[in-house]
């Protein structure tokens, strides 16, 4: 009754504000002839200073605005979080991609290299141990690569010569089955002074370590080294230099350790630019780690390059590929040591061991090191089935050679969602080039 009143004056009475714009005038719509109990509407109007009206928007119409509105930004939320699946997806792979390309590249070169600078022998020091032999624990009474669970199974005796090469079949951490591959060389390292080389002649005129004029191939006085001479017999070849006791001088010293006769030629590695050594090598193991594993499949993890650092004994993880599931190494083997590897011919074969093989009989046999690595690409993916399977079972992967080199029947089907990942085989065939 109230409310009808008001409207009634407000009829006959239009409510008037004068404003910067015009006049505010509130009036009652009544309904068309004919019609009975229609509800009357209240309308805004605005009289603007030409005397001309200027409706504004009933509530019904703003509402229905409003839906429309509140659709259209649905449809375009949809719609970006779409994009945005599809972008992260294909970053995630994109990433993946450039991984393979730079990190395999480190393990591709360090297996190219495995076996630089490593010493055959040793020369220049007396039996200090009283073993009557004359062999590596004389020149480093406390050699000891590392005492780390884990790492230590692959240390090489301390009295004999290192080894280019150690593996473990199986014997990976994570994955079932994965493989543990160890390389040692004078630059298997990270540190900046590992692998760097110069040669070193006679102390007298003119200089007697030539100078490459280039910071990243130079050694730096304070970096520690060791030198070895080519040797003419199968008892001298590579063999480590002692003077005074000590296999590990400074660069800035490595003048003491040059040959007398001006002729002769020997060769100067670097090891770490810091400390004392542990051992005459670097070194750098490959396995599947469970450290910080990005979002990958359950049960999957990181290949890395864990390298060994003198000062402590310990050893320092880099990550190389993400979302791992298998890691296989594969040796070609040149058993009856002509040369040549032809597989089947004259004992040649491959194998996936290197067990009760001497540092000597790696350096002559191992021809090439084969490398598969079974990961995924991207992230999991829900719209993404994969059917792409080469093992021995309807969701198996041949990840090796064979099952005996190797797997042949990896079952994904043990790892959680594994049908909505992209996986992928990396391949790597790499020949040995500086065993010999």
């Amino acid at each position: 009754m109230i409310l009808n009143k008001i409207v009634t004056s407000l009829i006959t009475r239009p409510y008037r504000k004068q404003s910067a714009s015009g006049i505010l005038l509130l009036k009652k719509d009544s309904g068309r002839a004919g019609m009975t109990k229609r509800a009357n509407i209240i309308s805004v109007y605005i009289i603007g200073r030409n005397g001309r009206s200027e409706a504004g928007f009933t509530l019904v119409e703003l509402m229905v605005t409003m839906v429309a509105f509140v659709l259209v930004i649905s449809a375009a939320s949809q719609m970006f979080t779409s994009l945005l699946t599809q972008f992260k997806q294909q970053s995630k792979i994109a990433e993946t991609s450039i991984e393979g390309i730079v990190g395999l590249n480190i393990l591709r070169q360090d297996i190219s290299h495995a076996g630089l600078g490593l010493p055959w022998n040793v020369t220049g020091i007396v039996d200090s141990n009283g073993d009557d032999n004359i062999d590596f624990l004389d020149v480093v009474p406390d050699y000891s690569e590392t005492a780390e669970a884990g790492y230590s199974p692959y240390n090489d005796a301390p009295n004999n010569p290192p080894s280019a090469f150690r593996s473990g079949d199986g014997a990976g951490p994570v994955g079932a089955g994965s493989d543990y591959l160890v390389i040692k060389s004078a630059s298997a390292s990270t540190d900046i002074a590992a692998g760097k080389n110069t040669r070193l002649t006679s102390a007298l005129p003119p200089d007697h370590v030539r100078n490459w004029g280039l910071y990243t191939e130079d050694l730096e006085n304070t970096d520690r080294v060791i030198v070895l001479s080519p040797g003419n017999s199968d008892d001298t070849f590579r063999s480590l230099i002692v003077t005074g006791g000590s296999y590990q001088p400074q660069y800035s010293t490595v003048a003491s350790y040059s040959p007398a006769d001006n002729t002769d030629v020997r060769m100067v590695y670097g090891i770490s630019s810091s400390g004392t050594l542990r051992a005459p090598f670097n070194r750098s193991d490959y396995y599947i780690s469970a450290n910080n594993v990005p979002r990958c499949a359950a049960g999957t993890g990181v290949l890395v390059r864990a390298t060994l650092v003198h000062s402590t004994g310990r050893f320092t993880e880099m990550p190389i590929l993400d979302c791992v599931a298998d890691f296989q190494v594969v040796y070609a083997m040149d058993n009856d040591e002509d040369g040549d590897f032809e597989n089947g011919v004259g004992g040649d074969a491959y194998t996936n061991s290197l067990a009760g093989l001497t540092a000597e009989m790696i350096r002559t046999r191992v021809k090439e090191v084969q490398v598969y690595i079974l990961a995924h690409e991207g992230q999991r993916d829900p719209s993404f089935t994969f059917n792409n399977f080469t093992g021995a079972c309807d969701t198996c992967m041949l990840v090796g050679r064979s099952n005996v080199f190797g797997h042949d029947d990896f079952d994904l089907s043990n790892l959680a969602d594994f049908d909505q990942y992209r996986w992928k085989l990396y391949t790597l065939a790499v020949q040995t080039e500086n065993l010999r």
